[in-house]
């Protein structure tokens, strides 16, 4: 599934094409149009600043000595491309929109990547694929059992001794004001909000405590958690995040 990187500091030429590839269907996290929606009306909605878990992970990476890495739920590419620089790195996204701006941004910014439309509840890719995997921002928008069939599907194309990046919302921090706490028999759990009404009221976010996310995956040895607060590419202040890093048993 990866390409071969083509040059010093694995940068291609503007003029290489996109590697997009099709996955199984699926809508991912959250529904599918509403995020191809939101990657159209706004093309970088969390701006090009790399998340704090993307940011931890390209020096864990190379500590590690990690060569392909999976982005899952990459969106338009902004954690993508910035490990591409690093890395074989491949992302999979249920939006086509998304998809779309994260194979033209790597080609503007000369990097090479490769993206794939699928699901990553079905993620097309045999076990043992990657060295390295960053989750960031997914399992904070499903469902408990969806969570748990993401972290299984995490687990299996992780290679032995291979390495994790995991970074969501902490609880550390409370919603955004007029965010509504979903009742914990809806939700199956307490510490999930249901935000951006703007999006007809579908997105929710889950606050996770840090045992609890570490609890998703058994495989991994945590070595490290910090909880970080992501900036803005506007410099504002966003929400406070869990990085946590292990290694697959």
């Amino acid at each position: 599934m990866h390409k071969k990187h083509t040059g010093p500091g694995r940068q291609a030429s503007h003029a290489s094409q996109p590697d997009i590839r099709r996955g199984r269907g699926g809508h991912g996290h959250g529904n599918r149009s509403m995020w191809d929606d939101l990657f159209a009306q706004n093309s970088a909605p969390w701006g090009n600043i790399p998340s704090a878990g993307a940011q931890f992970a390209l020096g864990y990476f190379e500590k590690k000595g990690v060569r392909r890495v999976l982005d899952v739920a990459c969106g338009y590419g902004r954690d993508a491309n910035e490990l591409a620089q690093k890395f074989e790195v491949t992302g999979i996204d249920s939006s086509a929109e998304g998809i779309r701006q994260a194979s033209e941004n790597a080609m503007q910014k000369g990097v090479v990547a490769t993206f794939v439309l699928g699901d990553a509840k079905m993620m097309p890719f045999p076990p043992g694929s990657f060295d390295g995997v960053l989750c960031n921002g997914i399992l904070s928008h499903l469902t408990p059992a969806e969570r748990d069939v993401v972290a299984r599907q995490i687990e299996s194309i992780l290679r032995k001794g291979g390495c994790l990046v995991v970074s969501e919302f902490s609880i550390g921090r409370r919603p955004e004001e007029g965010a509504k706490e979903l009742d914990a028999s809806e939700a199956g759990e307490k510490g999930t909000f249901r935000e951006h009404e703007s999006h007809g009221g579908e997105m929710v976010h889950h606050y996770f405590r840090q045992e609890e996310l570490k609890a998703l995956f058994p495989a991994i040895t945590f070595e490290h958690a910090e909880a970080k607060e992501e900036t803005r590419s506007n410099g504002k202040p966003a929400r406070l995040k869990w990085v946590l890093a292990g290694v697959k048993r």
